[in-house]
C-alpha cells in the first residue's frame, strides 16, 4: 500500500510537472507581439489606418500619406513610402530579461540615417532598436546601465530583395542575425534597461537628426528618417531565440519570391513623332508619385523629329530643365543661385515646386518657347536679398527658344535689388537614376572645350587629386588650379556623356566667359566625380548630402561658366544668353553654329510690304 502511495504521488508529481512544462513551452513558442500585416483597417475620412496584433488583438496605428498592402513573405506585407509612413504601436510590451525582435523587410532605397524595423523608447536612453543604416547594413542595439551596446553587420543588404533580420538578447550578450545566420555578436557587461510600456515605432526614427553624409550643417534641417520599402511578419519574443530557431528562415530564404517593388530609373518620356512641346505627367515610382499633390499634366516635354533626344521640365528636378540623350542621360545647365548664412538660395531647394513653375508660351513647327520662372530660396523657403521697401526677393525668368534640330537659345533674367551681389549663372550638372553612378554615364574625359579657331582641349577627371599633368591636348583637372584655362578663348563646351548625342553649351566669345571645374567635395574612394543625392526627387530640406550608393536619384557637377557679360541690364535686372542643346558633332564642329548665332550676317533685300487700301464707293 505504501509503495502504491509513493508510486501514485510520483506519477501525480510528474504529471503536474509535465503540465507546467507544457504550459511554459506553449508560452515560449508564442511571441508577445506579432504583426502579420495581412489586413489593415482604413478610415479615409480621418486619415487613420490600423493593423491588428495577432497576439493581443490590439489595433496599432499606421500613419502617413500613402500606405498600402503588397504581396509579402507570408500573405500580405506593408509598404512604407520612405517620406511619411510609419507604424506606431501603443505598446504594453514588457521585457525584463531575454528577448528577441525579428522581421522581414525589402528596401526600395537605403534610409538616410539609421532607421528602425522596431524601436522602443530610444529617447529616454532605454529600450532597444533593430534596423538598417544609411549604407544598407543591419544593426541591433540595447540600452544598459552603462550606456548603449550595439552590433552591426558587415554586409550591405541588396535592394529589392526580401531579407530577414533579428536581434537577440540572452541576458549576457546580444546577437544579430541576417537571413537566419549569425553575423555579429557582443558580450554585455551591464544589465539591460528596458523601455517598457512605451510606444514601439517601426519605419521612423524617434528623434529628428540630420542625414548621414550631410555636408553643410547650417543649410540642412534635422528631420525624421523613414523606411522605404516593405515590412512583414514583425515579431517580439520574451525569450532569446537560438540559431536552431532560425532554421526555417535559412530554408525559406533559398526559395523566396521577389518583393512587389521595382527599380527606379528616371521617368520614361512620351514617345512623340513630331517636333513640339506637350504637357505631361511623368511617372517615377508608386510611392513618390502619390506623395505629390498635383493633378492633370504638371510637366513639360519637348520632343524632336530629327533625332531621339528630348528636353524636359519635370517636377522631380524642381522643373530645372534637362536635355535627355537618346539613351536616357539627363544633363542641365543649372540656374541662378546665390548664398546666405543659411546656405544656398536656388530652385534646387524648392522640393515641392511652390515657386518654380513652367509653361509653354509658343508651340509651332518652326520653334517652341517655354517659360520657366522661379524664386531663389533656401531650404526653409526664404527668398534671397529681400527688398525692405517692396518685399520682393530674387526671382528669375528663363525663356527657352527651342528649334527642331535640338538647339535652343537660353535667356536668363535675374530680378534682384542686389544684382551686384554674387550670383551663379551656370553649372554643368548630370542627373542619374537609381542604379547609376557618374562613371556609368560619363567618360573620365568628361569635358571637351573648343574655341573659335576650331582648337579643342580635353579635361579628364581620371586623376583629379594628382598634380596637374598634360598629355598632348588632354589636361587632368587639379584642385590646386580649378580654372579651365588650357585653351585660350574657349567658349564652346561639350559634355562627354556615354551617348551618341551629347549636351553642349556655347557662350558668345565677345562676352568673355571664364570656365572652371567643380573642384570641391571629391571622395576618390567612392567616385572620380563629386556625387550627391540631396537632389533631385528628395523631399527633405538639405543643402548637400554625399551619395553613399546608387540607391537614389543623384547628381554630379562638372563645370561652371562665370559671370560673362550681360546681354541687357536695368537697375533691378540682368539678362544673359547662351546656346544649348544636343549634338553628334565634335566640340570644334560647333564653331559654324556658334558663328551663325553670335555673329549673324546682316539681312539684305528685305521685302517691305506695301499697304494697299481699297476705296469703297
Amino acid at each position: 500500500m505504501k509503495n502504491f502511495e509513493i508510486s501514485f504521488r510520483y506519477i501525480l508529481t510528474m504529471s503536474l510537472c509535465f503540465m507546467v512544462f507544457a504550459g511554459f513551452s506553449q508560452k515560449a513558442d508564442t511571441p508577445v507581439m506579432w504583426l502579420s500585416f495581412d489586413e489593415i483597417n482604413v478610415n479615409n475620412k480621418l486619415h487613420i489606418r490600423t493593423v491588428e496584433d495577432q497576439i493581443t488583438n490590439r489595433l496599432d496605428t499606421i500613419r502617413g500619406t500613402y500606405v498600402v498592402l503588397k504581396d509579402g513573405v507570408h500573405g500580405k506585407s506593408l509598404l512604407l513610402d520612405g517620406y511619411s509612413a510609419y507604424l506606431s504601436c501603443r505598446n504594453t510590451l514588457s521585457l525584463f530579461g531575454s528577448f528577441t525582435v525579428e522581421g522581414w523587410l525589402a528596401m526600395g532605397a537605403y534610409p538616410t540615417n539609421f532607421c528602425p524595423l522596431a524601436e522602443q523608447n530610444m529617447l529616454s536612453g532605454k529600450g532597444f532598436s533593430l534596423g538598417i543604416n544609411s549604407l544598407g547594413k543591419p544593426g541591433f542595439k540595447i540600452a544598459t546601465q552603462n550606456g548603449w551596446v550595439n552590433v552591426e553587420g558587415s554586409e550591405t543588404i541588396s535592394l529589392l530583395k526580401w531579407v530577414h533580420i533579428a536581434g537577440v538578447y540572452d541576458g549576457i550578450s546580444i546577437t544579430l542575425y541576417l537571413n537566419g545566420e549569425k553575423v555579429a555578436h557582443k558580450e554585455v557587461q551591464y544589465a539591460f534597461m528596458p523601455g517598457n510600456n512605451e510606444v514601439l515605432l517601426s519605419g521612423i526614427t524617434s528623434q529628428k537628426i540630420r542625414p548621414e553624409g550631410t555636408i553643410r550643417q547650417l543649410g540642412t534641417e534635422p528631420v525624421h528618417h523613414f523606411f522605404d520599402g516593405l515590412i512583414d511578419e514583425l515579431k517580439v519574443w520574451d525569450r532569446a531565440l537560438t540559431e536552431e530557431d532560425f532554421a526555417p528562415v535559412r530554408k525559406e530564404i533559398l526559395d523566396i519570391k521577389a518583393p512587389a517593388l521595382r527599380k527606379r530609373p528616371l521617368p520614361t518620356l512620351p514617345d512623340l513623332d513630331n517636333f513640339g512641346a506637350v504637357y505631361a505627367n511623368l511617372k517615377f515610382y508608386e510611392s513618390w508619385d502619390n506623395f505629390w499633390r498635383v493633378s492633370g499634366l504638371p510637366d513639360v516635354v519637348v520632343s524632336f523629329d530629327q533625332f531621339d533626344g528630348q528636353f524636359v521640365f519635370w517636377r522631380g528636378t524642381s522643373y530645372i530643365p534637362h536635355w535627355v540623350t537618346e539613351n536616357g542621360i539627363w544633363f542641365n545647365n543649372e540656374f541662378n543661385e546665390t548664398w546666405s548664412d543659411k546656405g544656398c538660395h536656388e530652385p534646387m531647394s524648392d522640393k515641392r515646386c511652390e515657386y518654380s513653375q513652367v509653361k509653354i508660351i509658343e508651340n509651332t513647327p518652326a520653334r517652341c518657347v517655354v517659360h520657366w520662372r522661379y524664386a531663389l530660396i533656401d531650404n526653409w523657403y526664404r527668398k534671397a536679398n529681400i527688398d525692405s521697401l517692396t518685399g520682393w526677393g530674387d526671382w528669375t525668368d528663363e525663356f527657352y527658344t527651342i528649334y527642331p534640330d535640338g538647339v535652343a537659345v537660353r535667356s536668363q533674367t535675374l530680378h534682384s535689388s542686389k544684382t551686384s551681389s554674387r550670383h551663379e549663372w551656370h553649372e554643368g550638372i548630370i542627373v542619374m537614376g537609381q542604379g547609376q553612378r557618374p562613371e556609368d554615364v560619363l567618360y573620365p574625359e568628361a569635358v571637351i572645350m573648343a574655341n573659335m579657331d576650331g582648337n579643342e582641349h580635353v579635361y579628364s577627371w581620371e586623376l583629379v587629386d594628382s598634380d596637374a599633368k598634360k598629355e598632348g591636348t588632354t589636361y587632368v583637372v587639379n584642385k590646386k588650379d580649378r580654372w579651365l584655362s588650357e585653351l585660350p578663348g574657349a567658349n564652346i563646351q561639350l559634355i562627354n556623356t556615354r551617348s551618341s548625342f551629347k549636351p553642349f553649351t556655347i557662350i558668345n566669345l565677345d562676352d568673355e566667359p571664364e570656365w572652371d571645374f567643380y573642384s570641391g567635395e571629391f571622395r576618390r574612394d567612392i567616385s572620380m566625380f563629386p556625387w550627391w543625392n540631396h537632389w533631385p526627387t528628395a523631399t527633405k530640406p538639405s543643402d548637400g548630402r554625399y551619395a553613399m550608393a546608387s540607391d537614389r536619384a543623384s547628381h554630379t557637377s562638372l563645370t561652371h561658366a562665370w559671370e560673362w557679360k550681360a546681354y541687357k541690364e536695368t537697375e533691378y535686372s540682368e539678362t544673359r544668353l547662351m546656346l544649348v542643346g544636343l549634338t553628334k558633332e565634335k566640340a570644334s564642329g560647333l564653331v559654324p553654329l556658334t558663328q551663325s548665332w553670335s555673329h549673324a550676317p546682316k539681312m539684305s533685300g528685305i521685302f517691305k510690304p506695301t499697304l494697299i487700301l481699297q476705296l469703297r464707293p
